[in-house]
């Protein structure tokens, strides 16, 4: 896992809620396959905004 990937999983376990928001976007947008489990493992986000960009995060991975 790269720097810039790494920087966004640790963003979307422990940042803010506008950080891990941003983070599952990210993520999603990379398309890495790479990503996938840590989206998985962020599901039981508290927030349900997270919880939706997660979602979508994961179609978008699985759509590449």
């Amino acid at each position: 896992m790269d720097d810039a990937m790494a920087d966004l999983v640790m963003d979307l376990k422990y940042g803010p809620s506008e950080i891990r928001l941003d983070a599952a976007r990210a993520l999603g947008e990379t398309g890495d396959q790479r990503a996938v489990g840590p989206l998985i493992d962020a599901l039981k986000d508290d927030d349900w905004m997270v919880r939706e960009a997660i979602k979508d995060a994961l179609k978008k991975i699985r759509a590449e």
